[in-house]
């Protein structure tokens, strides 16, 4: 099938897709965790619009600038922090 042409994705695909197993898919959809993607219930079939999957990975799209400031460190270097104070004692 032309992907161009293709408007919908099964679970299988889009594991392929996304690398993750249709059981992720299907533990996504469930109603405990209700999250991913949107999906069409046609019977006992479940397909993906390919624009909401591109929704919903430019939705979820993390860019560098993004990325929190790193913490500081918790807890601080002695020898840096303190010079002198831990001194081996002769």
């Amino acid at each position: 099938m032309d992907d161009h042409k293709q408007k919908h994705l099964s679970p299988e695909d889009l594991s392929q897709r996304w690398h993750v197993s249709t059981q992720t898919l299907a533990n996504w959809r469930s109603v405990k965790q209700h999250k991913g993607p949107p999906y069409l219930k046609l019977g006992q079939s479940v397909v993906y619009d390919i624009a909401d999957i591109e929704a919903y990975e430019k939705a979820n799209k993390i860019t560098p600038e993004e990325y929190p400031e790193p913490p500081a460190p918790a807890v601080p270097r002695m020898d840096e922090d303190f010079p002198g104070k831990y001194e081996e004692i002769i």
